[in-house]
C-alpha cells in the first residue's frame, strides 16, 4: 500500500495508470452505471438539444429538484466510496469513522444503495439491456 501512496504523491497520478472506467469499477461502481453517468454529465456539460429542452420543460422547482437529484445521488455514492477507501488506507480515519455511529450509518446506507445498483445493472444486462 505504501508503494501506491508514494506513486500517487510523487507522480501526481490520481488514476495510478488505470483507465477511468477500470478505476471506477475497482472502486465498486458498476461499469455500465459509470458509463451512463459519464454520458449524462457530458450531455449537460456540452448541452445538446435534448438537455436544453429537458431543462427548459422543467416548469417548476419540483421538476428542477428531480433533475438535480441524479447528480446529487451520484455524488453521494461517490463520496461514500471515497470515504470508505480513505478509511481503509489510514487507520486513524477508520477509528474515527467507527466511533461516529451517524456517519457510519450513512456510509452503510450508501454502500447498500451501491450494491443494489450493481444488482439492478446486472439484472438488466441478463435481460438483454446492454446500452
Amino acid at each position: 500500500m505504501k508503494e501506491v501512496q508514494d506513486k500517487v504523491l510523487k507522480k501526481n497520478d490520481a488514476k495510478m495508470c488505470f483507465k477511468w472506467m477500470d478505476l471506477a469499477e475497482k472502486s465498486g461502481f458498476p461499469r455500465k452505471y459509470v458509463r451512463d453517468m459519464y454520458s449524462h454529465f457530458c450531455n449537460y456539460a456540452h448541452a445538446d438539444l435534448v438537455s436544453v429542452l429537458q431543462i427548459h420543460d422543467a416548469s417548476d422547482a419540483g421538476h428542477h429538484k428531480k433533475l438535480a437529484s441524479v447528480a446529487i445521488s451520484f455524488c453521494a455514492l461517490l463520496l461514500g466510496q471515497i470515504i470508505a477507501n480513505y478509511a481503509q488506507l489510514f487507520p486513524l480515519v477508520d477509528q474515527t469513522l467507527k466511533a461516529d455511529s451517524e456517519a457510519l450509518a450513512l456510509l452503510d446506507r450508501w454502500k447498500d444503495l451501491l450494491s443494489r445498483l450493481g444488482d439492478l445493472y446486472e439484472n438488466a444486462n441478463s435481460r438483454g439491456f446492454h446500452g
